[in-house]
């Protein structure tokens, strides 16, 4: 496995506030503060299963690169280890550019309502 990257201290730092927000909820907080982290757990819910998804694939690409890389597997299970990786490495792809796409700071805006308004062009 590659050695870590300050993308993977990211992912980390995201995990771990994702986890201390748990906690903290659970711990029954009053009213206001609980309003706060819920908001930000919602917030922080869909891009930690993004991470998490993304760490599983990264572990099992890891399992198949040990499996590849063992003389007494068999040649019909490396095909089939080979074949899986490249699956899995296009799953690890997929997974990577969701998370840096929900890495992305939101704009207050992006989920308002627009209107757009199309006129005739004139001219000749």
């Amino acid at each position: 496995m590659s050695p870590p990257t300050a993308f993977d201290a990211k992912l980390d730092s995201l995990l771990d506030r994702f986890a201390i927000l748990e906690a903290r909820l659970a711990g029954g907080p009053d009213a206001e503060t609980f309003v706060r982290l819920s908001r930000d757990y919602a917030d922080l819910e869909p891009l930690v299963a993004r991470i998490r998804a993304l760490r599983e694939a990264e572990l099992e690409r890891a399992g198949l690169d040990e499996m590849i890389a063992d003389p007494s597997t068999d040649r019909e299970m490396r095909a089939l280890a080979v074949e899986e990786r490249v699956d899995v490495g296009e799953r690890i792809d997929a997974l990577m550019r969701d998370v840096r796409l929900a890495l992305l700071p939101r704009d207050r805006a992006d989920d308002l309502g627009v209107i757009l308004e199309v006129r005739a062009g004139t001219g000749g």
